[in-house]
């Protein structure tokens, strides 16, 4: 058999996970690392203000959580891969239609607001995520549970980062000359993910497959997996806010208050992902981390520690460290609900849907009142406001742990 031969069974093997990993990893780049450093530089080019691109960015993804709602309990019907594909396209298309409209925006005098139209080309590609995201992490974890699924769970967490650990400084660098040019890149590589995913083998469901995963969960559950699930609930919301308050408020507060370049928060955002891309692949490492209170508290402490650091700093490396403390929280934060959240589980879509939508709380929430924020107080009270919020659900975190009766936990 020859090397070409050998390479072409093992991508279409059943099981085989690779062209997945390789979907995620272009489309979180083309989207998360592209995208979304592009989007608040292409708002402000055709007239929008900070309260425009909070909006923007937490209509879509209030777009994005509506749709996990509506149509998440019922994605495990679905054919995954025919979804995964469905996904992409639209995705394609409708960021490809943002290009058109800046395009014509400088051309001629368009009939209705560019930044309308931005906004709800922009909401159609968060409300078709949901065929993306939730299918491929359901997709990827049937069948496995334990050490199998944080592996499975990590790898994919990995990808994903890693996309966005490289990408957003060579869409921080592209928009220096001309955010178009990141735009472009991004419908690239939303491309390669389409292609990605059509090179998967379609997967075929078998009856019992459901109750195998039952069975097997019941021997490896944790007693205390349910108040852990409800803890990193809270947790993944605020650690979420944390990110989309850095990710689209430091945008002006560095080109516009601070005097620092787009290129330099492209290095920021990438600081932020990596160090999320670290714990991703720590966590799929070594499992005693699982229902431990330490980590967990810990994991937020520092995002609450990294506020004060942006709120009282006005230096640019002490801003990278801040992002790297945010990067490691919520890498953990993410990585514990996704894991409690679906251990045991029968329809991983649906739960993974819910996680989603946690996201999506937490997204939502950190660019629209951020964007409030930072639009009628000052450029910081979006920091000052997430400081608070940590702190406030570490509180309700502590009392949940204090109610779980200990005697339950296996020793």
């Amino acid at each position: 058999m020859s090397q070409y031969s050998k390479i072409k069974s093992l991508l279409r093997s059943e099981d085989t996970p690779y062209p997945l990993y390789a979907g995620t990893f272009f489309l979180s780049g083309a989207h998360g690392g592209l995208f979304t450093i592009a989007l608040p530089f292409i708002i402000t080019l055709i007239g929008g203000t900070d309260k425009d691109i909070g909006l923007c960015f937490g209509i879509g993804t209030i777009t994005y959580m509506l749709a996990c709602i509506t149509i998440g309990n019922h994605l495990d019907r679905f054919n995954p891969k025919r979804a995964l594909q469905i996904g992409s396209a639209v995705v394609t298309v409708f960021v490809s239609a943002i290009l058109m409209i800046v395009h014509f925006h400088t051309k001629v005098s368009l009939t209705i607001s560019p930044i309308v139209l931005v906004t709800i080309a922009n909401a159609v590609i968060s409300a078709a995520l949901v065929l993306f995201w939730p299918p491929m992490m359901g997709w990827l974890s049937t069948g496995h549970e334990g050490p199998a699924l944080s592996r499975r769970l990590s790898i994919f967490n990995a990808a994903w980062s890693l996309a966005l650990a490289v990408t957003p400084i060579i869409g921080g660098y592209l928009a220096e000359i001309d955010p178009l040019y990141t735009l472009m890149l991004a419908i690239v590589t939303f491309i390669f993910a389409l292609a990605s995913v059509s090179a998967a083998k379609t997967p075929i469901k078998t009856e019992n497959a459901s109750e195998n995963t039952q069975a097997d969960a019941q021997i490896v559950i944790h007693h205390a997996n349910r108040a852990f699930c409800l803890m990193s609930r809270l947790a993944l919301i605020t650690s979420c806010a944390a990110v989309s308050i850095l990710r689209t408020q430091t945008a002006l507060l560095f080109t516009e208050d601070l005097g620092f370049t787009k290129f330099q928060f492209g290095i920021m955002t990438t600081f932020l992902c990596a160090a999320s891309f670290v714990i991703f692949y720590i966590s799929g490492k070594t499992h005693r981390w699982h229902h431990k209170m330490l980590p967990f508290l810990t994991s937020q402490l520092i995002i609450a520690a990294a506020m004060i650091l942006i709120i009282v700093t006005r230096s640019v490396s002490v801003f990278c460290f801040a992002a790297v403390l945010i990067g490691f929280g919520q890498g953990f934060t993410y990585s514990s609900h996704q894991y409690y959240g679906v251990s045991g589980g029968k329809k991983r879509s649906a739960l993974m849907a819910i996680h989603e939508i946690l996201i999506c709380i937490g997204y939502g929430a950190g660019a629209i009142i951020g964007g409030f924020l930072s639009q009628y107080i000052n450029r910081y009270a979006p920091y000052k406001f997430e400081l608070a919020v940590v702190l406030i659900a570490l509180a309700a975190q502590l009392l949940i742990y204090l109610k779980t009766d200990k005697k339950t936990e296996p020793t």
